[in-house]
């Protein structure tokens, strides 16, 4: 019986200090906030309520009510100040009037008030609205409203070049600035003044079906907020204001960059090949020509129409072929390709160009003079062509890289790029390649009697007596940083000094009882023994 007994006091004593430190931690209680009112402007009573909604881009929705009726107002009028323009726009009791839904015991205004197509508001501008009412000669007051004109759900920006190259209108985007698209497009527009001998400004509106400009374009209405209002939609607001700014629109089915390259270059050439004869094939090449990246795609497109002989004929290639529109692209640039790759990129721009010394010479005879053959040959030269390693060189290059040197003065089969000079680098060197030339003939098919092969087995080196392979490097150790220091406790849950020194007496408590309860059962022992 004494035995248990020491134990379940021990047990007791053990669990005491555990408890005192199981207590719950107090937390900090967040305070409830307090709804603060918005003051109501210092506006006379019977002015019961009014707002405003922009119904973009065709409407603006004007909420007005006043408590009193319709026969006790003198005067109602909606002055709005846009900003930016000299002269606010006006509205008179008499355009008012007609929107009173309500005329006794009071008045209610729910005036819509579209937007003029041929004089829209400016883009994103803010509109400082008033309404002034007149009850009598002594009697009168007003109520003022702001909002944007702006899209609701995409943020468009107006962005300017401040070198007065490219200006833009496009969505708000964190990866795609108006910055990184001129740094995108200026390399290329300066490659056009210089093979144009021009210098051109562009303003693009740039938009793709995950951001449209005008939401106009996708519905048929524009709908208030409660659906209470449907206002009929209008193209031409937006389209009107578009051609205020001076903006072309470039609307891409995939990115908003897909257009914004063929659309500079067609606008530098096109003034240069008003009076040409040049045929739509060359044309269309050489603007694809200024397309950054690899075009591997265009060379393989005509390899695939080779081997089936469906390529285009040349006659075929002057006239664009919409049904088969890839491989037309793609035969264009391969067949302009081909001549740069004979003549250099500055000849071929020179021929382009279409200067005013050269503006007179047929396109014929500019290319027997340039290659130094019929264009007649030109498809079936490319034939053989497309399948060497000249052309898969040829379709790995862009214009953008170090100038092509002219050429010699009579054309030959000279490689493309052109050779790069020996520079001393840490690089292999490279071992010569076979040109394919003249006509490509099947391998022989070889024999059905086997041959002995001889198979050269590789000998071992033996080592010599005593090597042993060197011991390999101990791993370096990462180096481990040193643990964040967890922040000072604060506030309500911070541990004191007192709640330490109780916790040692305690501890200090329950070894003393232990000690005595050990002495006791000790003792009991050795007195029965």
């Amino acid at each position: 019986m004494s035995k248990r007994l020491m134990i379940c006091l021990l047990l007791l004593l053990i669990t005491i200090p555990i408890r005192g430190q199981e207590s719950p931690t107090p937390t900090p209680t967040p305070s409830r906030p307090v709804a603060t009112s918005t003051p109501r402007p210092d506006v006379p009573d019977y002015i019961y309520d009014w707002r405003e909604e922009v119904l973009y881009p065709v409407a603006v929705y004007f909420f007005l009510v006043i408590d009193r009726p319709l026969t006790a107002i003198q005067d109602v009028r909606l002055v709005m100040i846009v900003a930016d323009e000299a002269t606010p726009r006006i509205l008179e009791f008499a355009d008012v009037q007609p929107a009173a839904t309500v005329t006794s015991p009071f008045t209610e205004f729910n005036l819509v008030w579209r937007v003029p197509p041929d004089n829209p508001l400016p883009l994103n501008a803010q509109v400082e609205y008033e309404w002034q009412v007149r009850l009598s000669e002594t009697e009168t007051t007003s109520v003022t409203g702001v909002f944007a004109y702006q899209h609701p759900n995409i943020t468009w920006i107006l962005d300017r070049d401040p070198q007065n190259r490219l200006d833009l209108l496009m969505p708000q985007l964190h990866n795609l600035t108006p910055t990184i698209v001129r740094q995108r497009i200026n390399p290329i527009i300066d490659r056009l003044s210089q093979n144009t001998g021009t210098s051109q400004r562009f303003r693009f509106l740039l938009e793709n079906p995950d951001y449209v400009f005008d939401p106009c374009t996708n519905q048929r209405t524009i709908t208030s907020r409660d659906n209470k209002i449907d206002v009929p939609c209008d193209v031409s607001i937006l389209n009107n204001l578009l051609t205020r700014l001076g903006y072309t629109r470039l609307t891409s089915q995939t990115t908003l960059l897909d257009r914004i390259i063929p659309t500079i270059a067609e606008a530098f050439y096109a003034p240069l090949w008003v009076n040409s004869d040049f045929p739509e094939w060359f044309k269309q090449g050489i603007l694809l020509m200024y397309a950054p990246g690899d075009k591997q795609y265009f060379l393989d497109a005509v390899k695939s129409a080779s081997r089936t002989n469906t390529l285009f004929t040349l006659e075929q290639m002057n006239t664009f072929d919409e049904a088969r529109a890839v491989l037309w692209r793609s035969q264009s640039y391969v067949m302009t390709l081909y001549m740069a790759q004979r003549i250099g990129f500055p000849a071929l721009f020179d021929i382009a160009r279409n200067d005013t010394t050269t503006a007179s010479i047929p396109f014929l005879q500019r290319y027997q003079n340039a290659m130094n053959a019929s264009l007649d040959a030109l498809l079936p030269t490319i034939n053989n062509w497309i399948f060497t390693i000249q052309a898969t060189s040829a379709a790995s290059v862009t214009i953008y890289g170090d100038p092509t040197p002219f050429p010699s003065a009579t054309p030959s089969e000279t490689p493309f790029p052109p050779t790069p000079t020996d520079t001393p680098t840490n690089t292999a060197t490279p071992t010569p390649t076979p040109t394919v030339t003249g006509v490509l003939t099947a391998t022989p098919i070889p024999s059905r009697t086997p041959t002995n092969t001889v198979v050269v087995t590789p000998s071992i080196t033996p080592r010599p007596a005593g090597f042993r392979d060197p011991a390999p490097p101990l791993p370096t150790l990462p180096r481990t940083e040193q643990p964040t220091p967890f922040p000072s406790i604060e506030g309500d849950i911070q541990a004191t000094t007192d709640s330490g020194v109780l916790v040692s007496v305690v501890l200090g408590l329950a070894l003393i009882g232990l000690s005595v309860l050990f002495l006791i059962y000790w003792w009991t022992e050795r007195k029965s023994s």
